[in-house]
């Protein structure tokens, strides 16, 4: 994992992003604390910032028919008990008060002005102030246009995709971020078409469980759509199988993710991302090459203008050249050299 130190928490915080980019950055700051925490106070910590997830401590039990040695290693057994509980508890204490630390002032001032926060700063629950704080953020978006809005979330859930970098889990955690906020916003992702070709689907009664499989099923196919190039070779088996009969897809997104774990350490996925890893780091070893040293070929690779060797338009529609155009234009033939 990647040593954080507390200084690089200091851009890392929670904030109201702009609509289309609240789930990523929601996700980072959040992989950021999760991280830092590891570092610094253990697992248990990462565990409950990054899974949202409790750490149990067992309780030791005094069996009814314990003689006095075995009472003595109970009472040793209990008191040890007592010490990881209260380092636990005060280790929550510090991660709750550092994530709210992590809230730009409106954001923390509106997750401080919840009724219930009281009673989560009192037990320093830092799974509900994460929770609040989604919440909060995702929230900001309720002063849009409600059709833009649910636009918005379901423009990025279809083009979202795992960077070549990122670890699998952390792909999947901020897709879902991505599912939740469509679902708020739009409603469920329930393509009934699909549902009613399953052949037990009945027109006019509830198909409510046929209709959750078919929505599981199309965000399971989407995850799977999005992730990164070294996966491709499992999607073609899949789509493969099923032509020829054998419905292999996964039925949810955990299954998808677990399918994707278990071919992420095969021969040919780690073939194709050393291959992958290779091409990057001659492309990063390469020296720069000026603008008028590129080749044609290397232009249209970048999307240069061949005019100003800028992004974004083409040599027809350079600003250079149509200012250079009107220029001429206002100027007598006989200065711009271009004869009568």
């Amino acid at each position: 994992m990647k040593e954080t130190k507390k200084d690089d928490l200091e851009n890392e915080v929670y904030t109201f992003a702009k609509t289309n980019e609240q789930a990523d950055e929601y996700s980072k700051t959040t992989k950021a604390i999760g991280e830092y925490v590891g570092k610094t106070y253990g697992h248990e910590m990462m565990v409950l910032v990054m899974q949202l997830t409790e750490t149990s401590i067992p309780v030791p039990v005094l069996p009814e028919d314990a003689n006095r040695q075995r009472e003595l290693m109970w009472g040793k057994e209990y008191d040890m008990y007592l010490k990881k509980k209260d380092r636990y508890e005060e280790q929550k204490a510090k991660v709750f008060a550092l994530i709210i630390g992590q809230c730009e002032l409106p954001v923390k001032n509106r997750v401080e002005s919840r009724e219930d926060y009281d009673e989560v700063s009192m037990n320093s629950d830092v799974i509900a102030l994460l929770k609040n704080i989604k919440e909060v953020v995702f929230g900001s978006e309720e002063r849009m246009y409600p059709p833009r809005q649910a636009l918005k979330a379901w423009s990025q859930l279809i083009k979202v995709s795992q960077q070549q970098d990122e670890h699998l889990v952390e792909y999947y955690k901020r897709f879902m971020s991505l599912v939740e906020r469509v679902e708020s916003t739009y409603g469920s992702i329930a393509p009934k078409a699909v549902a009613e070709r399953d052949p037990k689907y009945k027109a006019g009664k509830a198909n409510e469980e046929l209709t959750k499989t078919a929505r599981d099923r199309m965000i399971a196919s989407m995850f799977m759509e999005g992730a990164h190039f070294g996966f491709k070779p499992l999607l073609r088996d899949l789509e493969n199988d099923y032509a020829l009969g054998a419905a292999m897809y996964p039925e949810t997104v955990n299954e998808a993710l677990q399918v994707m774990t278990v071919y992420a350490e095969q021969p040919m996925y780690k073939a194709i991302m050393k291959k992958i890893r290779k091409k990057k780091a001659q492309e990063d070893e390469e020296e720069p090459v000026s603008f008028a040293q590129m080749t044609r070929e290397q232009k249209m690779k970048k999307g240069l203008c061949f005019k100003c060797g800028k992004e974004g338009h083409i040599r027809k529609d350079c600003p250079e050249l149509k200012s250079t155009e009107t220029g001429n234009a206002q100027r007598p033939y006989w200065a711009t050299g271009t004869g009568s």
